[in-house]
């Protein structure tokens, strides 16, 4: 509080690491909520920000694009001094950024970032970051940047805008560690805790090997494989998920519907769903299918991204047709809801009516919008829409190939226990045994 309070504060560029589960997303929040204390009766001074939707939403933000208007493709330009001034603005109060995931932005991005906040703050135009203290939060041995050169690239092989985040990276230079682990609490779990400790690094012991090899399901016993029924898969791959999720949609024997979004704008259903809101351009959805919340709409409740429940009914307005026209709601037995009760069953589960929502977001320099309920198909999701997240049960396979490097540490840390974990298939130690040193380090 000490350096928000000072007059004239000196720019802070602070690294936060951390493996998964050891606080780093609370710590973000706690922060956030002393700034915004502190900061009364004046607007918060601290943003929030992540290169996905799903990782945005954890941590009550937004996503780089959103914010700071980087288009979602093509190339990037200044803003026109209409948006511009709405940019200054809308941050006019900021001193302090925070960007979640770090693993997962480039050097370009970066370069984006630095950018947009000088025109944000011109009259410290010529600061890197107009300014603005910037703290990255994440864990290298995580999921890299797509198709963008990681932060600690050495590669002498840079385009301008590479080089430019180049230099703006090298200025953060204090590092905070967090090494206690609070995901997986509990003596108890000191072994899967040092499983997962080598499993980041790529080193995974025998000891180890062993200790998750116990999660294989064929060495569960029935009844605790059965258990894992309705847990979420998580796989490597969209044809992966694909495939399982179409495999159990085909076998609800349900009538099935596909919900398309609203999109406004040129081109705008063309956008990947972390670049438009964290909203999907279509997904299927029928009684009985499995669902997950991808936003926040009511953290007290439980109704929070990543929530998981069945589809318990779909609903429409007086007079539509079911097969021309979109449901006005889809009702969803959440898992772990505890709010009031909308409908309740005649076992006593409550319902919850989901409504669509709209989100704008920038593509080619052009304001879009979606409007689209915020669920996807959950039967399975790929590594990359679990980042983030923690559940009680997951399903995996650690056989499979892995396409990048943190696809596996991802995948079983997002579990709260080495109970909560079922492994499809035996798989080989040496998959997950690098003898050199991880592009992480």
């Amino acid at each position: 509080m000490g350096h928000f309070q000072a007059q004239n504060p000196a720019q802070i560029l602070l690294h936060v690491d951390g493996g998964g589960g050891t606080g780093k997303s609370f710590l973000i929040k706690v922060l956030s909520s002393h700034l915004q204390a502190a900061a009364l009766p004046n607007p918060s001074p601290i943003c929030r920000v992540a290169p996905t939707g799903v990782a945005s939403n954890q941590i009550q933000g937004s996503t780089i694009h959103s914010l700071l208007r980087l288009p979602v493709s093509g190339a990037f330009t200044d803003l026109s001094p209409a948006d511009a001034a709405a940019l200054q603005s809308r941050l006019r109060h900021v001193q302090y950024l925070v960007i979640d995931e770090k693993s997962m932005l480039g050097l370009e991005q970066l370069a984006r970032v630095d950018s947009r906040l000088r025109q944000a703050f011109p009259q410290r135009g010529l600061e890197f970051f107009g300014g603005v203290s910037v703290m990255v939060v994440g864990d290298f041995f995580q999921l890299p940047p797509v198709r963008q050169k990681p932060l600690y690239s050495t590669s002498t092989s840079l385009s301008s805008m590479e080089r430019r985040g180049q230099a703006a990276y090298r200025l953060f230079d204090r590092t905070v560690f967090l090494t206690r682990v609070q995901r997986q609490a509990g003596d108890d779990q000191a072994g899967f805790r040092q499983a997962l400790q080598e499993l980041r690094e790529v080193k995974l012991s025998i000891p180890s090997w062993n200790l998750l090899s116990n999660r294989v399901q064929a060495k569960l016993t029935q009844s605790e494989a059965n258990s894992f029924r309705a847990a979420l898969r998580v796989y490597s791959t969209k044809a992966r998920v694909s495939e399982y999720n179409h495999e159990h949609m085909v076998h609800l024997n349900a009538p099935a519907i596909q919900v398309e979004a609203k999109n406004q704008g040129n081109g705008a259903g063309q956008a990947p769903s972390d670049n438009a809101g964290n909203l999907s351009n279509k997904f299927p959805v029928a009684k009985g299918a499995r669902v997950m919340l991808t936003t926040n709409l009511w953290q007290p409740a439980g109704l929070v991204n990543g929530a998981q429940g069945t589809v318990y009914d779909i609903a429409w307005n007086a007079g539509a047709t079911p097969r021309e026209d979109p449901p006005a709601a889809i009702m969803v037995d959440f898992d772990n809801y505890d709010g009031p009760s909308f409908l309740t069953t005649n076992e006593g589960r409550k319902i919850v009516p989901i409504l669509p929502v709209t989100r704008d977001f920038l593509l080619r320099n052009e304001t879009c919008a979606r409007t689209q309920f915020p669920l996807i198909v959950s039967f399975a999701i790929t590594v990359h829409k679990c980042q983030s997240l923690t559940k009680d049960q997951i399903v995996t396979d650690l056989a499979a190939r892995d396409f990048q490097a943190g696809i596996s540490y991802v995948a079983v840390s997002r579990v709260t226990s080495l109970q909560g974990l079922l492994l499809e298939a035996p798989f080989d130690r040496q998959s997950l045994y690098n003898h050199t040193p991880t592009d992480g380090l």
